[in-house]
């Protein structure tokens, strides 16, 4: 393992803070424990792993849990390529446009890093493809695209394949199903999953309460000034669950 920092901005006239994204880079042999202490491959910046509220689910949580109803108009089909290219564009740029991000972010770029580690999930409402969602499954799952027409926003498609992807992932003898990490009020979403865990910096945990609290702080955060002491994940330490390197 080797640690990067990027020191990049700070504060220390009547304030206190560093702005330091850490990094770090891993041997094939180390990604067990990396993945255990919540990093993730950076899929825009390899050989890179990052730190973040990462987010993941415990598949097996699947097992004691009622199965989701999926109306019979829905379907989905696994691809290990892509089968539909010119339709994922169409409905990328819909997508941009809905969500009303910036429309110059090509659909190739979630490829460009091992395109035969992905897998595509098609999402189809009468026949109609409608949805598709990208997937890294070495070395670990991670959910790293959902995207969709809004055609029905009340039909849940996102929610619907959610449940697809994890019980595929499953099926197929994966442990957990990771889906990036968890910030502001537009992320609490994830914790409405069956084996949820996010990552604190020091450990996996499953409360869902403290994670929406920290969702929505995120969302009132204007500069970081506004970070009290009165944080609600105090820093500590319980070093028999921490990782030993």
């Amino acid at each position: 393992m080797r640690l990067l920092f990027q020191h990049l901005a700070g504060r220390i006239t009547h304030t206190d803070w560093q702005y330091s994204p850490m990094y770090a880079v891993f041997e094939k042999s180390e990604y067990k424990k990396a993945l255990d202490s919540g990093w993730l491959p950076h899929e825009y910046d390899p050989p890179l792993w990052f730190q973040a509220r990462q987010v993941r689910y415990r598949l097996n949580a699947l097992e004691h849990h009622k199965k989701r109803k999926i109306p019979k108009r829905v379907d989905f089909e696994i691809c290990y390529h892509r089968k539909n290219w010119e339709r994922y564009k169409e409905i990328w740029e819909i997508y941009l446009e809905k969500k009303g991000f910036d429309g110059d972010q090509p659909l190739d770029r979630l490829f460009d890093l091992d395109p035969d580690k992905k897998i595509i999930v098609e999402v189809y409402d009468y026949d109609e493809l409608v949805a598709f969602s990208v997937i890294r499954i070495d070395p670990v799952p991670v959910s790293l695209q959902f995207a969709w027409t809004y055609h029905d926003p009340k039909l849940s498609l996102g929610i619907h394949c959610q449940y697809f992807e994890m019980q595929s992932l499953l099926d197929l003898g994966f442990e957990y199903d990771y889906v990036c990490p968890g910030y502001e009020e537009t992320c609490i979403w994830k914790s409405r999953f069956p084996g949820f865990e996010f990552w604190t910096g020091t450990e996996w945990s499953g409360d869902r309460d403290l994670y929406e609290r920290l969702c929505k702080r995120d969302s009132m955060i204007i500069d970081p000034d506004d970070l009290s002491n009165d944080d609600p994940l105090p820093l500590s330490y319980d070093f028999e669950k921490m990782v030993s390197w």
